[in-house]
């Protein structure tokens, strides 16, 4: 392994031999388009004002990869190439180094989009992206080129897992009993997080915990569609994110930041479970209420 890295830094430094102010900014935009937090807020808005159906699949795959990614990084507690030569770091990056989350999550999201929206042109699109962030992680000098390689051949199991099996586990989740559905959403998810109960952990699986649950819900009680004109959409999004920046908050607000405490884990867990609840439920909700919603056409 120590040869293999050792090879990993020989290439970084000569891809860096390229580098320079103007390049440096634009793969840190680059990667930047790879990073957690773009996902984070691109699902509600293809969940809200897209494609609800789309925006489900997406978010499970998405928290699930995710719960994978950190699982394996710190299974395998690969370090990063700054952290062997310093020289070579261009942005910071904190945690263990493989798998690349960023070359994963590119894998899975970008190519999820592309198989729903069936257009050559966007496949083309999302390979280049999937690609320009893997590449724009080893001109940082945050990630071997095996970090990278691995994490495409992770997402691209997961895609190849979606595309397989991934309407087929959709019907049989419907069909459960709603009792199930909602026993499922909490305990699968908690026994995730008690197995390994990282800060990381714990805010995926909490999230992915309220997911489940408000999107069983709303299939159970109510209808909705994320079609409609310009104005109804982009209201969505405007309302639904500003809940979500009031609740992100509220630990704030309340005076619960940081609570070094025993009840620090159990409501950082509430808190994101919170938000994932409000994505697939709460929001859907309150833009039926407000009239800037619809219910979903019936399958003829």
């Amino acid at each position: 392994m120590e040869s293999l890295l050792s090879f990993g830094l020989e290439i970084i430094r000569f891809v860096q031999q390229i580098h320079g102010p103007h390049l440096d900014s634009f793969f840190r935009a680059v990667t930047s388009l790879g990073g957690g937090e773009i996902y984070i807020l691109l699902l509600p808005v293809f969940f809200w004002c897209v494609d609800t159906g789309l925006g489900a699949h997406a978010g499970f795959i998405f928290l699930i990869s995710s719960y994978v990614a950190n699982g394996l990084k710190d299974l395998w507690q690969q370090p990063r190439p700054f952290q062997i030569d310093p020289t070579v770091k261009l942005a910071d990056a904190a945690g263990y180094g493989l798998p690349s989350f960023h070359a994963l999550e590119a894998t899975v999201m970008w190519g999820i989009f592309a198989i729903w929206l069936k257009k050559p042109w966007f496949w083309v699109l999302a390979v280049t992206m999937m690609l320009l962030i893997g590449f724009s992680r080893i001109y940082l000098g945050v990630h071997f080129p095996t970090d990278i390689l691995a994490g495409y051949a992770i997402g691209a199991l997961f895609l190849w897992m979606y595309v397989t099996g991934g309407h087929t586990f959709e019907r049989w989740l419907k069909a459960l009993p709603f009792k199930w559905q909602v026993g499922l959403s909490f305990a699968v998810p908690l026994v995730l997080a008690i197995s390994h109960p990282t800060d990381d952990v714990i805010l995926i699986m909490s999230a992915f915990s309220g997911f489940c649950l408000g999107l069983a819900c709303l299939y159970r009680y109510f209808s909705f569609s994320a079609a409609g004109p310009i104005w109804q959409r982009v209201a969505r999004f405007i309302v639904g994110d500003i809940a979500i920046l009031l609740l992100y908050a509220a630990p704030r607000l309340l005076g619960f930041v940081n609570n070094p405490g025993a009840l620090h884990s159990p409501l950082r867990y509430l808190h994101y479970g919170a938000i994932g609840v409000w994505i697939t439920f709460g929001g859907p909700w309150l833009f039926l209420k407000l009239k800037l919603a619809g219910p979903a056409l019936k399958e003829a």
